[in-house]
């Protein structure tokens, strides 16, 4: 629980920085304290109720996601093979990119984690399903189209490389595509934010702490999103760069993946269910070990 709290906190301050990147991509750099008022704006509107938070994900996820489609569909016939040439090259960066790389695809559980919150308990399965199979196919479709059309050197060089990438088809694409790197990230900070004020909820719940487990009328654990905002915006004053922060989220989100697979194999008769806890073991396991290779 600690550590999946560490990786939240990690995780809404390394979103706010990536923000960050793309608010600099229209010239602005003194950037921190927007970061700091993105953070604080969505700790109030998880205050206010899950409902407007629900809300604002779907907003913010459609938003996000129809654009990334269409520009991956647009860059296709810009492709060429020799951008994907060579496939390999460097043992060290390619070990480097694991872990930056796995990032995107860490969150999926936040969605079980509102799961008393939710009428149709059964819904959380299903739902966790369709948003895995849709991640995988948008982010494979996305980078096959980056790295065909633009080359992966050209993108690694870019702070914003979606924005990059667009600004190929026509110029204005570029600022385009900068905003909806905003929103893709907006989506995911208040994600992770309602992951972390639950945790903390759910943890002074079970020890008994004095008014972290309080309600407020709205039905929100409003002392522990205070809490975890103050903790998120606060790192953000001893670090402010993505790369830093997103391999520390990473490496306090792989801790708790491996302690739920192994009590998934332990817990449940299902070989299924067994095959699954083992494969996201080992896999999680060997992710970790090559971050500090």
């Amino acid at each position: 629980m600690l550590f999946y709290i560490i990786a939240s906190v990690f995780g809404v301050a390394t979103i706010a920085a990536g923000i960050g990147q793309y608010v600099s991509f229209f010239g602005y750099l003194d950037v921190l304290w927007l970061e700091i008022v993105i953070i604080v704006l969505f700790g109030i509107i998880n205050i206010i109720g899950v409902r407007p938070s629900g809300h604002i994900e779907i907003l913010l996820t459609l938003l996000k996601t129809v654009p990334l489609v269409i520009l991956a569909i647009v860059l296709f016939p810009y492709i060429q093979k020799e951008n994907f040439t060579p496939f390999f090259t460097d043992k060290t960066d390619f070990l480097k990119a694991i872990i930056i790389v796995y990032w995107p695809f860490t969150g999926f559980e936040i969605s079980a984690i509102t799961a008393d919150e939710t009428k149709n308990k059964k819904d959380i399965f299903t739902s966790l399903v369709i948003v895995i199979l849709i991640t995988t196919v948008v982010y494979l479709l996305l980078n096959i189209a980056l790295i065909g059309s633009i080359g992966s050197q050209l993108l690694a060089s870019s702070s914003t490389p979606l924005a990059l990438a667009a600004s190929k088809v026509f110029h204005a694409s570029g600022n385009i595509m900068a905003v909806i790197g905003i929103i893709a990230m907006l989506s995911a900070l208040n994600a992770y934010l309602v992951a972390a004020s639950r945790v903390v909820q759910n943890i002074s719940f079970e020890h008994r702490l004095p008014l972290l487990p309080d309600l407020s009328k709205n039905g929100t654990p409003y002392i522990a999103i205070i809490i975890s905002t103050i903790a998120c915006a606060s790192l953000l004053l001893f670090s402010n760069h993505f790369q830093e922060l997103a391999t520390i989220s990473v490496i306090a989100t792989l801790l708790p993946y491996i302690f739920i697979c192994a009590c998934a194999m332990k817990l449940f008769d299902k070989p299924k269910i067994r095959i699954v806890a083992a494969v996201g073991l080992v896999s999680t396991l060997a992710i970790l070990v090559t971050s500090f290779l």
